[in-house]
């Protein structure tokens, strides 16, 4: 689980109530909602999932829904193309026109450098397909290894401290695709050279270090 990573980084975001959540939001622009304390029925359905061993139609909101009011561009990772399809029948549905799909890693909204990421991009009454390639921006065919919590966290460490590593190459293939996709760069490349300047001048690790002050004093 995800709060294990943050754990492990010295986080302690499991005990936040849910206006800690927000002003964490409004002064790092980073927030974390903790499922089985702030929305224990949507928790519920974990372990349905869990017994299954994959996930039941039901449990698919879990990949689209956001806990943000406010303007915001959703993200939600999917594995089979027909959980796409749903996805976006449901955005439709209740009228949310920004978003995008991600037939991430493992599932997730990370983008894969193992193989091309396929990326639905839909704002207003568009939708556009994009797909992407690792090793045209630079960076080898090869994914991070999946891990414990422990090892995740030491990977991010590493890679906040700009120690050379698939995984450094990961978060930057990453970070420069999402600067793009939310607008603040108008190039992938030119962005992923952007992220590589944040973490090489410390600023990424400095943040961490705030968000570790932040967390003690609550």
């Amino acid at each position: 689980p995800l709060i294990e990573i943050w754990h492990e980084l010295g986080l302690n975001w499991q005990s936040l109530e849910l206006a800690q959540v927000q002003q964490n939001l409004e002064q790092h622009h980073l927030g974390f909602v903790y499922l089985p304390k702030h929305f224990p029925l949507a928790q519920s359905i974990v372990p349905y999932r869990e017994q299954i061993g994959k996930r039941p139609p039901f449990a698919t909101i879990e990949l689209m829904w956001s806990p943000y009011e406010g303007q915001q561009l959703i993200v939600s990772g999917f594995v089979h193309p027909p959980t796409e399809t749903n996805i976006r029948e449901a955005f439709a549905k209740h009228g949310i026109t920004e978003f995008a799909t991600v037939k991430g890693w493992e599932g997730s909204v990370d983008l894969p450098r193992s193989r091309t990421a396929i990326i639905g991009i839909n704002r207003g009454d568009r939708f556009e397909r994009l797909t992407l390639s690792a090793k045209e921006y630079g960076f080898s065919l090869e994914d991070p290894v999946i891990a414990g919590a422990s090892e995740i966290a030491a990977k991010i460490i590493s890679a906040l401290k700009n120690e050379p590593s698939e995984y450094l190459n990961s978060l930057l293939w990453n970070c420069g695709f999402y600067l793009w996709l939310y607008g603040l760069h108008g190039d992938i490349t030119e962005a992923i050279t952007y992220a590589q300047e944040i973490i090489s001048s410390g600023a990424a690790w400095q943040k961490l270090e705030d968000l570790r002050d932040n967390s003690k004093l609550n």
